[in-house]
């Protein structure tokens, strides 16, 4: 279970938390245990939406060799779901392949609201079977927004992503995600060559690790940033 908090824009504090969990249990064994998958792209800054477009799609994939080796036999029956995104998302729809065929997707939205984060019962379980291709899609518009977006878990991050309540449960597989190779990010930014790491002071002081240096990068940093990050012992990424 995960919990995030967003502070309001308007500097309110002191909200009441009315938040919980209310848990019931029986004596009698059901027949199967349910589990929950996470399917999508790892919530992570690799995964870069570019500002000022109507129309940005993203895909997840859980490749055929994951579920071969993850599900049972009789493969997995997902009975309810639910999509992710934040702020910018405007539709997710589950891929489902099957043998290099593409099945009806196991669920979709054309209308994803961020808002409205509920599982939703599917109205027939759907069977995934080992050797199954998922593939999460999103799609974003980012056409009111002037600076890039980047994967993550915050509310002006993004994220995609579908929970599936599935029986039987395995415990193989608990999360399905892909996201782009660092080459891959860096080649489509022009980007073609890191400089070294500038240390001058411990490696326990740097406290800065290459990813957050790449995201400052990412986020516009001015040329004063640069010093202060060369000063810093963080090091330099730039393009050449």
């Amino acid at each position: 279970m995960e919990t995030h908090y967003a502070s309001p824009a308007d500097g309110n504090v002191g909200s009441l938390d009315g938040s919980g969990l209310r848990l019931y249990y029986t004596p009698e064994l059901r027949r199967h245990d349910a589990g929950v998958i996470s399917i999508g792209m790892d919530p992570n800054w690799r995964h870069i939406i570019p500002p000022g477009q109507q129309k940005v799609v993203s895909s997840g994939h859980c490749v055929a060799d994951c579920t071969r080796q993850a599900f049972p036999y009789g493969g997995i029956n997902v009975f309810a779901v639910v999509m992710k995104t934040h702020k910018i998302g405007r539709q997710v729809a589950l891929r489902h392949i099957r043998g290099g065929a593409e099945l009806p997707p196991i669920a979709s939205d054309d209308n994803i609201d961020s808002d409205y984060q509920e599982y939703r019962k599917l109205g027939a379980p759907a069977k995934i079977l080992p050797g199954d291709h998922l593939i999460t899609q999103c799609t974003y518009n980012s056409s009111e927004r002037t600076a890039i977006t980047l994967g993550g878990l915050t509310s002006r991050e993004e994220t995609c992503l579908v929970m599936g309540l599935y029986y039987p449960r395995q415990k193989s597989l608990a999360a399905c995600h892909s996201l782009p190779s660092l080459p891959t990010v860096l080649h489509s930014l022009g980007i073609q060559e890191l400089s070294p790491t500038v240390r001058k002071c411990s490696a326990t002081k740097l406290g800065v690790t290459f990813n957050v240096r790449a995201v400052l990068v990412l986020s516009g940093y001015t040329a004063a940033s640069w010093a202060f990050c060369i000063f810093s012992c963080t090091g330099l990424l730039h393009p050449v």
